[in-house]
């Protein structure tokens, strides 16, 4: 089985033991890398004072760079920095218009 790290984006197989991976559930899982790289779409917003808040996305979702959307709701999944960055990791986002 293969799952998607949500905070690097990164696909792989899954060593956990079943039932306890930290990546999620079988819905979160795949039975090749190929699946598991195609099930994600990396959707960062970043704001003015450079914090980031990154969503992803469980299907392909037609955004261009610098668009403005609207997030009309989600909630928080992780608080922290990646890459000296900091970041809030949202889950069960929808925005408007889509």
């Amino acid at each position: 089985m293969f799952r998607v790290n949500p905070t690097t984006g990164d696909a792989g197989p899954c060593r956990a033991l079943s039932g306890k991976c930290p990546f999620g559930g079988a819905n979160e899982h795949f039975t090749s890398i190929e699946g598991a790289e195609k099930a994600v779409t990396r959707v960062t917003f970043r704001g003015e004072d450079n914090h980031e808040l990154v969503w992803w996305a469980s299907k392909h979702i037609e955004v261009e760079e610098d668009e403005v959307v609207k997030v009309k709701s989600g909630k928080i999944k992780k608080l922290g920095s990646y890459n000296g960055v900091d970041q809030t990791t949202l889950k069960n986002v929808r925005l408007e218009g889509f």
